[in-house]
Order: structure tokens, then sequence, then C-alpha cells
């Protein structure tokens, strides 16, 4: 037997439809940047360490995800060295192809998630596997004092659905002015995922104070499935997720703050997305955007 419990909370969207900094402004901050994190030079050394590694493998396409900053914050300076690893890697591939960044970011649009996806290792297996790839590139870097920074590049073999990198491959280098700021520099203008999602549980909890936004609230809400691995190894976790409910009802814009692993992430996400929602509605009755915090138990008993 397996006993799934789920927690909805809904948030007002405090004054108006509008959203928050962080949504109206998600779409452009993770979109690519033309600015070099690193040096060509630098770049083309760290992508050189990582083609043997995928060659090794023999994989046939891969996808390149990240890269979260310390303490798995999203900054400035992380879809950059996304990019720019890249696409760095799709110029010097042999025998593999590269799934280009703007592709799946279009892939992640599909399946209604964030574009921060893009930035974690959480659903990046998934969604790397979706689009056809065996293999997958993780990056993520660290900012230290004195100013150095040190990329990583984790290397995945996705078709075994192993938890842990086959391979691992760094670099480091001192960072400009700029890059400095840019890596220390909160990817949202004052939250991380992580704080949003804290912020509007608590908010959650003053409904009955805002009579400015009735909140939506999940009207067809299917308990999502047990993945195949986490009921063979009798995993239990727990999922938290940011939803944007639109005015349709629909959920869109899902973000994984908190991942489970063992393919319950996907089992959440593809339940959610699914739900229907009857909409958030203002003080004049129209249907807006409201954004949850959800949380999805899974518990065998």
């Amino acid at each position: 037997m397996t006993c799934l419990s789920l927690s909805l909370l809904a948030v007002p969207a405090h004054g108006s439809a509008q959203q928050t900094p962080a949504q109206n402004s998600a779409q452009q901050e993770v979109a690519p940047q033309t600015v070099a994190p690193i040096s060509e030079l630098d770049m083309d050394a760290f992508a050189a360490k990582v083609v043997p590694e995928i060659t090794k493998r023999h994989f046939s396409k891969v996808a390149v995800f990240g890269a979260l900053g310390p303490a798995d914050e999203l900054t400035v300076l992380g879809p950059m060295i996304g990019d720019a690893l890249s696409a760095t890697l799709m110029r010097q591939a042999q025998g593999f192809q590269v799934i280009d960044r703007s592709v799946v970011r279009e892939r992640l649009q599909q399946e209604r998630l964030s574009d921060s996806t893009l930035l974690t290792g959480k659903l990046a297996a998934w969604i790397s596997q979706l689009m056809g790839a065996q293999g997958l590139v993780l990056v993520d870097f660290g900012y230290f004092h004195p100013p150095k920074i040190t990329i990583t590049a984790s290397l995945f073999d996705i078709r075994r659905r192993e938890e842990s990198a086959f391979s691992t491959v760094m670099i480091s280098f001192v960072p400009d002015a700029l890059q400095n700021d840019q890596a220390s520099r909160p990817l949202y203008s004052d939250r991380t995922v992580r704080d949003e999602y804290n912020r509007l549980s608590i908010d959650s909890k003053q409904v009955s104070e805002n009579p400015q936004i009735t909140p939506a609230t999940c009207i067809s809400c299917p308990v999502p499935e047990y993945s195949g691995q986490a009921r063979r190894g009798r995993i239990q976790g727990e999922i938290w997720l940011l939803v944007t409910v639109t005015p349709e009802g629909k959920a869109t814009e899902i973000t994984v703050v908190r991942a489970a692993g063992y393919g319950l992430d996907e089992q959440a996400v593809i339940a959610v997305r699914d739900w229907k929602f009857k909409p958030a509605v203002d003080k004049d009755g129209k249907a807006v955007k409201n954004r949850l915090p959800v949380e999805v138990r899974f518990q065998m008993e």
C-alpha cells in the first residue's frame, strides 16, 4: 500500500493581478547572456576536459543544465556559465550532439515548467531523457574569498538512472570586477526560489486578512502515482513545488523547490500540471494569476 498526502497552500496576490518581481522577470533573467562568464580560452580548455568524458560513454546526445551558485543559489552568473559551456561543447563535439539550451528552454515551456529548472539538477535527467539525451552535464560553481571561482561539470549517465556522477571536471579562475558582482548577485532581485517558497507559505496563513483577492483552489487533484524506482526501493519523501495558476485555472511555471529523487519529483510534476483549479479572483471578480506553494508527500504503508 502507498499513502500520498497533498498540501495546497493558497496564497494571496497582494493588491492585484500583478505577479511578484521574480515571476515577472524570470523569463528575461534566465535568457542567454552576451557577456562571456570566463575567457574564451579558459572555456575552451574546460570544454576540452569534458568532451573526452562524454565520448567514453558513447553518448549520441547530451544536455547541459546549470549552473547553481554557492549554497544552491540562483545568481546572475549561473545561466551565463551554463550557456557558455553548452555553446563551447557544441563547437567541440566529436561524435555526439549537444542539445541547444534554447531548445531546452522551449521544452520546459511545453512541459509547463519554470525556466529556473534549466539551472538546477532537479528534473534535469527527466527533461534530458524526454529530449532523447543519454548524458547529462550538470554545472555548478563555487565563489570564494579571496575572489576565486571554481566551476564544476558533473557528468551523469541517465540511461542507468544513477544518482551519482560518473565523472567530474573542474576549472578555477580569478574573476574580474563584473564577474565578481555577477557571481554574488541573486538572479531574482530579492529572493532565491526557496526564499520565495517560504515567503509564500507564510503569506498563505494570512489569506483571511487580505480582502483584495480570493486565492485559487484545486477542484480536481488526482493523486500522483508512485514511481517504479521509488516503489522498489520503498522510498518515501516530500516534494515542494511552486506553481502559478493561470486565470484559466491551469498549473504552469512549476518549480521544484525541494526534491525527493527516485522519480518521485517527475511524478509530482506530471500530476500537478494536469490538476484543474478554480482560479484566483480579485475584488472585482476578475480571474488573476496566483502563485502557490504545493507540498506532495509520498509515504508507503
